[in-house]
């Protein structure tokens, strides 16, 4: 079988580029995700093009709070200037701390009639998250209450 030369310097060509290619992992806050991918894909394609890395986004594992690795495929130069572009995106974009839970229990009984929700509704326009003790409770509402809780089309929620 013959190869011709041109061939031959092509194959040695595509030989030299797989090896440059390494793979490297960036972890990104979950929260930061939405604006690394942007509106229909649109700031990840930019960096993939912009720095020659192909990008990887891990889904979710079980607890969706946790950083999410992202693999990053490509020669060494571009994954670095990837990672300065993700790595902006992180920054621009902090992810604030978790807000406490709010403690509602010096508002008395809450019954789930109208007059109740718009009286709850009206103290918490009234106050300022400062003044609020925060804490969680789990309560179990009647079925025929939960409509009253969401409102309509969930306006309450």
């Amino acid at each position: 079988m013959f190869i011709s030369e041109n061939t031959m310097n092509n194959l040695q060509f595509l030989s030299l580029n797989q090896q440059d290619k390494i793979k490297d992992e960036i972890r990104v806050p979950s929260k930061v995700i939405c604006h690394l991918i942007g509106t229909g894909g649109e700031t990840l394609r930019q960096i993939q093009h912009q720095s020659s890395c192909t990008v990887q986004i891990q889904p979710p594992g079980p607890d969706p709070a946790l950083d999410r690795p992202v693999t990053l495929s490509g020669t060494r130069a571009s994954i670095d200037m990837c990672k300065r572009y993700i790595n902006q995106i992180i920054a621009d974009n902090p992810v604030s701390a978790p807000s406490p839970p709010m403690n509602f229990s010096n508002l008395g009984e809450f019954t789930g009639s109208p007059g109740d929700l718009q009286s709850l509704q009206s103290l918490l326009q009234k106050t300022s998250i400062s003044q609020i003790t925060m804490e969680s409770e789990e309560i179990m509402i009647p079925q025929n209450k939960v409509g009253l809780i969401i409102g309509r089309g969930g306006e309450s929620i």
